[in-house]
């Protein structure tokens, strides 16, 4: 009965400090969501942030059609740097699991795209302008090989017909 009792106490304790390492941090803060954020580098960490940049090619499987786009990658920068300065800021559980994901919206004038005609990669060929007010972000968590890894999954200006 001692020994049951102890075995017990012993999965708690590892239960309650299991809990302890959990950490919520600022997503910009994140080395991995820091990385994602580099348009260049966005489609191989699983995310589809190049959907909605004007000029780059989204990941396979995913197209620019009928989205609004940043005018180019310049913009994005912009934007990622002021979900960098949004206080209180947009914050990610590091116990967080698999496909869970965290979002936001920032008040960002920008000139937008709307794409109106693509390639056969997906990519933007046709495409208007529209006035943008607002841009959105989503950071999720990922599997990448035999670690998980909050990444920027999108971010995108919306029209501000939209809002």
């Amino acid at each position: 009965m001692k020994r049951f009792f102890l075995t017990i106490m012993s999965i708690g304790l590892v239960l309650f400090s299991s809990q302890l390492t959990a950490e919520v941090l600022a997503c910009t803060n994140i080395a991995s969501v820091k990385n994602s954020a580099d348009a260049s580098k966005n489609n191989a960490a699983g995310g589809h942030l190049n959907s909605h940049i004007k000029g780059q090619t989204p990941p396979a499987g995913y197209s620019q059609l009928n989205k609004t786009m940043f005018a180019s990658v310049d913009d994005w920068n912009t934007a990622y740097s002021a979900l960098e300065r949004q206080n209180p800021a947009l914050d990610c559980n590091t116990a967080a699991n698999i496909g869970d994901k965290a979002a936001t919206h920032i008040a960002l004038s920008q000139t937008a795209y709307q794409c109106t005609a693509v390639d056969s990669n997906g990519k933007c060929t046709a495409s208007s302008p529209v006035a943008s007010a607002t841009v959105t972000y989503v950071v999720k968590m990922v599997q990448n090989g035999e670690s998980k890894n909050w990444i920027i999954l999108t971010g995108y200006p919306r029209s501000s017909s939209s809002d």
